[in-house]
């Protein structure tokens, strides 16, 4: 046998890499995994298009920097294996992040440090038409007197605030060739493009964010994005947590935490809330799980096929946290953007999936009350499995009592109308409506309360002439559409308990 080594074509194989399919919100992403792991707190985008000058994109962090070796290493594609056993906190997987996400954007990648340790200043630059003329792996190691030739063209002004900063490390993209290429015209759409990947960003890191990382872009800070809600006045509703002890050899065991959550019904959630859950997608995307890898959002939005997105099912969430010592159980990929649960745990994810979207439909179904039984103005009728409609409560309270009053032949009347009514619902529009997560608009106003009031107060009479007492029928009243859903009638009834208990 004969062994022959047999290198890779250095143009070839990179311009291979760039068509890997990381996006430009993916691309920052990796680089900042980067900057974490280098114990950065701070962050700064900063990119300019052809208005000012040849085009670039700056990512800048306060870490504690590399020396001229580790610079190398971290310059080399493939610079750790992925089966090598990783401090928790490490965010990288491959040693591929940065050089991929950086040159999937760009043809030119310079990475300046300053070691905290040293205060020396390391340079390096790979330079894919530089490699094509070489015809091998040659990576350009810059003195001090090269960051400010003119051949290179480095930013001037980025490299002086890293040396403010006096340790760190500065990423410059030029050549923004695929990039560029999407935009129908850089010298305006540059910005609008980099800006947008800011609620990917403070989704992604929303974690180290509420941790002090701080993250900006051009001056513009990244606010943190909590899928959950857990620290909003509108708390969700936490459905409990569970741990799971995962051997996956013989000798490797580790942890997987799963919390479940239903989010707030949508009557509930503010504007900037709803906007922040929803995103450009909206909330019936967002449900399912969110993997956590050592506190990075790494996947989201998912059941991973074992049920289907539903419509009834989006308010649910389910936190999934693992540790980086997993990553080949998940099937983790180069961008951290793809991952799918081992057999290991699924069967268990299975049950939790079960609970949580039963959940979510009774919240969305009773408006955020799942637990109380609401005397409903609407009955739903089951007609088989394909097949359903809504129907007047004929045995509401408010309707009985009116039926009472009335002749035989306006009773019929009335119930004339109410077959029209439930006739003429407006399915397609309410669904269509709900989908695109649009509120309800309860109508709250001063007269409906009056009226409202005038009916309570009807019905109280009416239930003590059952032989009700006072409160029996305030409880009983409070229970019942529309009093238990609009704000000011809901509070009419509850003062007059509370004067009744005091």
């Amino acid at each position: 046998m004969k062994i022959k080594i047999v290198d890779p074509i250095p143009e070839t194989l990179l311009e291979a890499m760039r068509a890997i399919g990381y996006s430009l919100e993916t691309s920052f992403a990796d680089v900042i995994d980067n900057s974490i792991t280098a114990k950065a707190t701070s962050i700064k985008i900063s990119f300019q298009d052809s208005r000012l000058g040849k085009p670039y994109i700056a990512i800048l962090d306060d870490g504690v920097g590399m020396n001229e070796e580790m610079l190398v290493e971290a310059m080399r594609h493939g610079s750790s294996h992925a089966s090598i056993k990783r401090d928790a906190k490490d965010l990288g997987r491959f040693g591929l992040g940065l050089k991929t996400a950086s040159q999937s954007q760009s043809r030119v990648l310079t990475v300046i440090t300053i070691e905290k340790a040293t205060g020396l200043v390391a340079a390096a630059r790979w330079d894919l038409d530089f490699l094509k003329k070489q015809e091998t792996w040659s990576l350009q190691l810059l003195e001090n007197q090269d960051l400010g030739a003119e051949e290179f063209g480095l930013p001037q002004k980025e490299i002086e605030e890293l040396f403010l900063k006096k340790h760190g490390t500065l990423i410059i993209w030029q050549k923004l060739d695929r990039l560029i290429a999407t935009l129908k015209n850089d010298k305006n759409d540059l910005a609008q493009r980099i800006m947008t990947t800011s609620h990917h960003l403070g989704l992604v890191f929303h974690r180290f964010i509420c941790a002090q990382l701080e993250i900006k872009i051009n001056g513009v800070k990244i606010e943190s994005i909590d899928p959950f809600l857990e620290k909003q006045k509108v708390m969700p509703w936490e459905l409990g947590e569970e741990t799971i002890k995962v051997n996956y050899d013989s000798i490797n065991n580790c942890e997987v935490t799963i919390k479940a959550y239903i989010l707030p019904s949508l009557s509930r959630l503010s504007e900037a809330d709803l906007s922040s859950l929803s995103g450009q997608e909206g909330l019936r995307k967002g449900q399912g799980f969110y993997i956590y890898r050592a506190n990075r959002l790494v996947v989201w939005g998912t059941w991973f096929k074992l049920v289907k997105q539903e419509e009834l099912s989006k308010l649910a969430r389910i936190k999934v946290d693992i540790p980086n010592s997993m990553d080949h159980l998940w099937s983790l990929d180069i961008k951290k953007s793809t991952a799918y649960p081992p057999e290991i745990i699924k069967e268990r994810l299975k049950s939790v999936i079960t609970k949580i979207t039963e959940k979510s439909k009774r919240v969305i179904t009773y408006n955020g009350r799942p637990t109380i039984e609401i005397n409903s103005l609407w009955t739903h009728i089951h007609c088989n499995e394909q097949s359903f409609r809504f129907e007047v409560n004929r045995k509401h309270p408010i309707l009985d009592a009116l039926k009472q009053k009335l002749s035989d032949n306006d009773a019929g009347k009335l119930e004339a109308y109410l077959i029209s009514l439930e006739a003429a619902m407006p399915y397609s529009s309410i669904y269509s409506m709900m989908a695109a997560d649009k509120k309800s608009n309860l109508k709250n106003d001063r007269s409906v309360s009056d009226i409202l009031i005038i009916l309570a107060e009807d019905l109280i009479r009416n239930f003590k002439s059952q032989g009700l007492t006072d409160l029996e029928a305030l409880m009983k009243i409070l229970e019942m559409e529309p009093f238990s859903i609009l704000e000011d009638a809901r509070k009419f009834i509850q003062d007059k308990i509370n004067v009744i208990k005091s």
